[in-house]
This record gives structure tokens, sequence and C-alpha cells, in this order.
């Protein structure tokens, strides 16, 4: 992340991917650039990614089930 130009460092550190990859990057031989706690920071975001994506496909559904758009499509 330390290569990136200015505003791309903060979109990586918002994908969990940066995370494990950093990780596995420890094992070559390649210090890590966070301090410590990489795979807690991944699997963190991961977790919180899924709680909003359920929320947000729960408000989805419910609107599609409300404008009938459901059985539009079903047609």
């Amino acid at each position: 992340m330390s290569i990136l130009p200015s505003p791309l460092p903060a979109v990586a550190r918002a994908i969990p991917l940066t995370y494990f990859l950093e990780y596995f990057r420890s094992f070559y031989g390649f210090p890590q650039t966070s301090t410590g706690g990489t795979l807690m920071w991944g699997f963190g975001l991961v977790g919180i990614y899924l709680v909003l994506e359920a929320y947000l496909f729960k408000v989805v559904l419910h609107r599609a089930r409300r404008t009938g758009v459901l059985i539009k499509l079903s047609e």
C-alpha cells in the first residue's frame, strides 16, 4: 500500500483481501506494513461487509415486495 498514489491507500484499507495478502507475503520475507493483527482486520472487515450485505438485501427485498416488482418479474 505504501507505493500507491495518494487516494488509493484509503481504498486499499477498505478491501479485506489486502490484509490477507499482506499476511501471506510475510511468509516470504516481506515486512508487514501494518502493525500486527492483519488477519483480524481482514476477518473483521469481512464480517462487517456480510452484516451490511444482509441488511441491504433485506431492505431491497422488502421494497420489491411492497412495490410488486417480484410478482411482475415472475409473469
